[in-house]
């Protein structure tokens, strides 16, 4: 309980409505420590000792989410091993509310940071992200997974294991939510899953004709 109430506290300081305050704020909370403490809880150890786990979690999640709007704590949560333990916990048995927001938070952090989306498809995510985006029956979950999607795929690895799990299904069964924020992602995911390959570099070879095949 009294980690809940501390994190709630965190939670109200780094979520400002104002963009500006939010950066600010998501600095000087960083700046105060909080990350680690965060991610600590988080982490399977501090989970099994909890009386309400998936509350304390959700608001671990809200927090990191928030924070994710500053690059240097986007680089703080990887370098401290934060993308390992949240895709870990997407991959239990959690809550709607706990997969909403760990969504929210993986969308935020890999955001221009082509380390940590690297991080999150090596870790599974993208696997429970994609089968969330074909299976979920909540729209928010399907909107915060698709919205992920959306950023991770930009990865070309990301993007292959969308393909091995049926992204393109998937991508069929969200536009018939009629969201236009879904639509939105849908559309930036299918443009990547359309675009030509790239060409594979040529190295020396024999000439023919005057060139190098």
């Amino acid at each position: 309980e009294v980690k809940f109430l501390a994190l709630s506290v965190v939670s109200n300081c780094s979520g400002a409505q104002d963009t500006q305050d939010r950066l600010f704020l998501a600095e000087k909370v960083a700046y105060d420590g909080a990350i680690p403490a965060v991610l600590q809880v988080l982490r399977p150890s501090a989970l099994s000792f909890l009386h309400s786990p998936d509350s304390v979690t959700a608001k671990a999640a809200s927090i990191l989410w928030n924070l994710g709007v500053q690059d240097q704590n986007r680089a703080s949560v990887l370098t401290m091993g934060g993308i390992e333990a949240m895709c870990a916990v997407l991959q239990q048995p959690v809550s709607v509310d706990v997969l909403n927001k760990m969504c929210g938070a993986l969308m935020v952090l890999s955001a221009n940071n082509a380390e940590t989306k690297a991080k999150i498809g090596k870790c599974g995510a993208v696997d429970v992200l994609t089968t969330l985006a074909d299976s979920s029956r909540d729209s928010q979950i399907i909107k915060s997974a698709t919205g992920a999607l959306a950023i991770l795929c930009s990865n070309h690895d990301n993007l292959e294991i969308m393909r091995r799990n049926g992204i393109q299904k998937a991508l069929e069964r969200v536009r018939l939510i009629n969201d236009p924020q879904i639509d939105r992602f849908a559309l930036q995911i299918q443009s990547h899953l359309d675009a030509p390959l790239p060409a594979a570099k040529k190295g020396p070879g024999k000439r023919q004709r005057g060139g190098v095949v």
